[in-house]
């Protein structure tokens, strides 16, 4: 009996699991308003550096960081660009290590042990983690690209209505799906015959929208979470030597160094150090 119930029930709930996820986001984008309104502000009026100037101490400037900071240009020069072989690790935390931090930072800068939890060779990192292991057998071990975990990934995010989970790539389709691996293969022929340009260089107004690192308590590159995995896997089969990145994490141990080096407000220091100790012209 309880089985022909859940027969029942099973198409309903699948038809209505779109809806309920577009909901889920809804509400989680309406929640979030105050604190992006004040990360708004906060770049706006640049108020790391009026901290500075109310010689707010650097451990209270980290405080008063925006949970929801972006990455913007009124406070960092970025993108930067670095060595690839600079970028020396990856790894993705046992603990949750978000961008909202939960107690453990704000914003661009945090502290505890996100850096030190799972780190790995960037090689081993890259060659297990789905998306760039996808990149590694596709264009340099041959494998078609229906082979790889990303694809049956993607398939099975679409199976289950998940049309908006980040999982399927904004794909709908099997059609959707050969397209999206299409888009990689003409980034990959690109890099191939052009060299890696930068989002500015290639005149796009997602600037942004680069390989996104981490910079460690010991001042060293990590690729761990955010964009980026697909271009830096294909940046070292092709043996790029530099691309440009985002950095939008920063160990707190790290940025205080830099504020007493620089003597800036906390941002600003980290912004000169990265500039003078791990950016390339």
């Amino acid at each position: 009996m309880a089985d022909t119930k859940e027969r029942r029930i099973a198409p309903l709930r699948r038809a209505l699991r779109p809806l309920v996820w577009r909901l889920a986001r809804f509400f989680e984008r309406v929640l979030a308003l105050p604190g992006r309104a004040y990360a708004g502000v906060y770049i706006a009026l640049r108020l790391n550096v009026a901290w500075q100037w109310l010689r707010v101490p650097p451990a209270r400037q980290i405080d008063l960081v925006p949970r929801q900071l972006w990455v913007s240009r009124r406070l960092m020069r970025q993108p930067y660009r670095v060595r690839v072989a600079d970028i020396r690790w990856g790894g993705r935390p046992t603990a949750a290590f978000e961008k909202s931090a939960r107690g453990r930072g704000h914003g661009l800068i945090f502290d505890g042990d996100w850096d030190a939890q799972d780190k790995q060779p960037i090689e081993d990192y890259l060659s297990r983690y789905i998306y760039s292991s996808a990149t590694y057998g596709i264009y340099r071990d041959g494998v078609p690209y229906r082979e790889t975990e990303q694809y049956r990934e993607t398939a099975n995010a679409i199976a289950r209505g998940e049309f908006g989970e980040w999982r399927a790539r904004g794909c709908r389709s099997e059609e959707d799906i050969q397209r999206y691996f299409q888009g990689l293969d003409n980034i990959f022929q690109s890099i191939r015959s052009k060299g890696y340009r930068s989002q500015v260089e290639m005149r796009s107004r997602a600037w942004w929208d680069e390989i996104k690192v981490f910079i460690d308590r010991n001042g060293e590159l990590h690729k761990r979470s955010g964009a980026g995995h697909h271009r830096l896997a294909m940046a070292r089969i092709l043996g790029v030597e530099h691309v440009p990145v985002l950095v939008i994490g920063v160990h707190r141990q790290v940025a205080l160094a830099a504020q007493r080096e620089f003597g800036r407000d906390v941002i600003t220091s980290i912004d000169m150090k990265i500039r003078r100790d791990i950016a390339t012209p």
